[in-house]
């Protein structure tokens, strides 16, 4: 009989499945804006698009959210409020915040503030972070931590991580001209990545893989990455935006899910496509619309991984 080890993940503000509105690529005082503390040019200038400091993503708009949809047990929020107004949102209900002493992946990131959402049973949840920030009370985001459950099989396992680096021979792809391609990158699984830019459904970059009871998916957002989608058999097609307001990042967590069945077999699409904006090549400006992947972290018991 299988039994659950706890797992958290680190999601850095840079993630994809931090969903950012009124919008994640804008101005501070419309709506979300990536910086780092240490780099006050923007858009990134002086031919580096590598900024120093602590990533955050900043707002002044006074009717913002960010959220998190996961499967798991709870999450970590890591922030810098300075004085904005903010409120939390729990599965749809508004819940008394929870400060806690500085997380420590939130101190790494940056921050100087953990709220929680305190211990949840394991499902699916959503949480909605709202914000009513001000050119004087400027709101900054750090990412979080997301905590769940992976199935192993005994109480003493821990959950066993196998890493596909995007140069793996399991990948189905076009690499050629026009289509997928690859380049080196910095502060990656492997010290490449996998790109395509032609905007459009067809042609993803596919994985199947079997054994595993979670996994997650690394992108790697740059400058030109945006929209994109990922469809996990059974699962419903995940829309979302790598946009960094120009910056470039390392591996990031793009996508997330737990609850696998071990015995199945599953195959994970990825693409240059968000039926959320259908048009981003000239959506909000005339622009490349690229998307990049770093690989796949399959987790579970390590019997299970082997076979």
């Amino acid at each position: 009989m299988s039994q659950l080890a706890p797992y958290s993940l680190p999601l850095s503000a840079g993630s994809s499945m931090w969903m950012y509105a009124p919008a994640r690529d804008a101005l501070a005082p419309k709506g979300w804006n990536a910086s780092y503390t240490g780099s006050t040019t923007w858009p990134p200038g002086g031919g580096s698009d590598i900024g120093s400091g602590a990533f955050n993503f900043r707002t002044q708009n006074g009717n913002a959210t960010v959220s998190l949809s996961f499967s798991g047990t709870g999450a970590l929020l890591c922030l810098r409020g300075n004085e904005a107004h903010y409120g939390l949102q729990v599965d749809g209900k508004q819940v008394e915040i929870q400060t806690q002493d500085n997380d420590a992946t939130c101190r790494e990131f940056g921050a100087e503030t953990t709220i929680s959402t305190g211990q949840l049973p394991f499902a699916a949840h959503s949480v909605i972070l709202s914000v009513a920030a001000s050119a004087n009370h400027e709101f900054q985001f750090y990412g979080g931590v997301a905590s769940t459950s992976i199935a192993v099989d005994s109480v003493d396992e821990k959950p066993t991580e196998f890493v596909i680096d995007d140069q793996d021979s399991g990948w189905l792809l076009q690499r050629q001209s026009g289509m997928w391609d690859n380049a080196d990158a910095a502060n990656t699984i492997g010290g490449t990545i996998s790109f395509k830019c032609p905007y459009g459904s067809a042609h993803p970059a596919e994985y199947s893989f079997t054994g595993a009871s979670a996994l997650i998916f690394y992108g790697r957002p740059a400058r030109d990455t945006h929209d994109f989608s990922v469809l996990l058999t059974g699962g419903t097609v995940f829309n979302s935006d790598a946009s960094v307001s120009g910056w470039t990042l390392g591996s990031t967590p793009a996508f997330f899910q737990a609850g696998l069945n071990p015995s199945q077999v599953y195959t994970l699409s990825f693409r240059d496509y968000s039926d959320n904006n259908p048009d981003c090549i000239t959506v909000p400006e005339s622009r490349y619309c690229c998307a990049a992947f770093d690989g796949l972290k399959l987790l579970g018991s390590a019997k299970s991984l082997a076979q």
